[in-house]
């Protein structure tokens, strides 16, 4: 999902635990190769004006294992490491550094980190003396310390919720609105109870008690409230021209949905570039410039046209499993929740300037 923590590591990370990087086989054509060469190159570039954004750092690093650069590989995983810390993820950090451990036993920088984290998480506890003494790493005899990072606490239940979607088959909402959000209340509809079915006991129409049936409405998680927040709370948008201008897309349409900010700079009430300067600030969802990527085309047209157009969003490139799409608006989870529909694989949103987004759509499904 957008900003947020990984929900698991990549296919990359679980082999180098296993202590397989020296022998993963890359078995790459020439132009998956090209293709590899030119993700490492974007992502490169991308790490390096924000060096937190470890959603890219994780896809860089399974770039290099693919290539086979390994001491990429290793170095990215400290990078990543580092960053993890930064941002309060230790437990991620540590994971990161055992990979590394696990290709070199004996890497000092990941060593003396691992022992920097057990002393800082257990205040009191002496740090580690002996490198081969860290859990996962003792010698025979010697009993191991204590585990430095206490086990995590039950992820909270998720609200599950049958929606109708347009009188067809149900979905589920996998979460809960988020605070603040408004609910819209269930239509009401009346509906007159069945007639009594004994003979000669026929029900009087001034007796009949109408009974109530809920008719759950659609819930749209277009990113309107955050988007909200950031554009009226910020006194860049009055509420009236954000009302106006927040676009509210058909259920089938044949053209593209302008996104907001496109809209907005049109109207020349925000400039386009102090928007998505804003929203890179607001999400730490990296920048994408879609004008000088090598767009994967094929693999946009497996998904609808129809969600593509609605919500102005394009699946341009995948890395293992994890599939990225570039979007004008971060905060849309309809849009992902309706691109998950065709594909298993996770879907990732990169920010991309909405011209160039809505050139890319045309160009995928020749529009």
């Amino acid at each position: 999902m957008i900003g947020q923590k990984p929900a698991s590591l990549t296919v990359t990370a679980r082999k180098m635990r296993k202590g397989n990087i020296g022998t993963m086989d890359t078995g790459l054509s020439e132009a998956e190769r090209q293709q590899l060469e030119q993700t490492v190159e974007m992502f490169e570039a991308i790490v390096e004006s924000q060096p937190y954004d470890c959603q890219s750092l994780e896809i860089l690093k399974e770039a290099y294992a693919k290539l086979g650069r390994y001491a990429d590989v290793i170095r990215t995983s400290k990078r990543l490491a580092k960053s993890y810390l930064q941002l309060g993820q230790v437990s991620s950090a540590i994971l990161e550094y055992e990979a590394v451990l696990h290709t070199n036993p004996n890497d000092q920088e990941a060593l003396e980190a691992l022992a920097q984290i057990d002393a800082r998480v257990i205040p009191g506890e002496p740090p580690i003396q002996k490198a081969a003494e860290h859990k996962g790493y003792s010698k025979p005899g010697i009993e191991e310390p204590p585990t430095a990072v206490a086990p995590p606490s039950p992820p909270r239940p998720k609200t599950v919720e049958s929606i109708p979607k347009h009188g067809e088959r149900t979905v589920e909402a996998v979460s809960s609105p988020p605070p603040g959000t408004e609910i819209l209340a269930p239509k009401l509809t009346l509906t007159q109870p069945p007639k009594a079915s004994t003979p000669g006991a026929a029900v009087k129409e001034s007796s009949a008690i109408p009974r109530v049936v809920p008719t759950p409405q659609v819930i749209i998680n277009d990113g309107r409230d955050e988007m909200y927040r950031i554009f009226v709370e910020s006194k860049l948008v009055a509420p009236g021209d954000f009302e106006q201008y927040w676009p509210t897309p058909p259920v089938v349409t044949d053209k593209i949905i302008e996104p907001f900010i496109q809209i907005i700079a049109d109207q020349r009430i925000v400039p386009i570039e102090t928007s998505l300067k804003l929203l890179v600030e607001k999400t730490r969802i990296p920048f994408i410039p879609l004008e000088r990527y090598d767009i994967d085309y094929e693999l946009a047209r497996r998904f609808p046209a129809q969600v593509c157009l609605k919500w102005c969003v394009l699946p341009f490139d995948r890395m293992g499993k994890t599939i990225f799409v570039a979007t004008a608006n971060p905060f849309n989870k309809t849009a992902l929740q309706e691109l998950g529909e065709a594909t298993n694989n996770r879907l990732i949103y990169y920010l991309a300037a909405p011209i160039e987004l809505t050139k890319s759509i045309k160009k995928a499904f020749r529009i």
